[in-house]
């Protein structure tokens, strides 16, 4: 089971065609390399967002959630139900092609929301 749900996060992110790169240890390895801390991701159930796959962790006290889409548009239709998953809690929901990234704060552990904003900007491939 763990392959197919593995397979099918292939198309997670824009990968080489050599096939060696794992594209959400690529993630969290951003991530970690902005100086966030990453517990473990595991996969989680899609339907609530409508995804092919998501995989779920923290990073640095944040509950993150990263989906795939079969293609942008049903990404950037899934951000709504994004946000209806953040609730009165900080967070965000963002679109960037096929993958789908939420971030909530329902622990207040960033009140002044500078590590979702370095979960966004690493996320876009920014540099701090």
């Amino acid at each position: 089971m763990k392959r197919v749900i593995l397979f099918s996060f292939v198309g997670f992110f824009l990968i080489c065609s050599c096939g060696e790169s794992d594209p959400l240890e690529e993630q969290l390895s951003s991530w970690r390399k902005a100086g966030l801390e990453t517990t473990p991701f595991e996969s989680t159930a899609p339907n609530k967002l409508g995804a092919v796959s998501c995989f779920a962790g923290n990073v640095s006290g944040i509950h993150v959630t990263l989906c795939d889409y079969p293609d942008a548009a049903a990404t950037e239709q899934a951000t709504q139900a994004g946000h209806r998953t953040i609730g009165n809690a900080t967070g965000l929901a963002l679109a960037r092609g096929q993958v789908l990234l939420v971030a909530v704060d329902r622990d207040n552990v960033d009140p002044q929301g500078q590590t979702i904003n370095k979960i966004s900007r690493t996320f876009w491939g920014e540099k701090d």
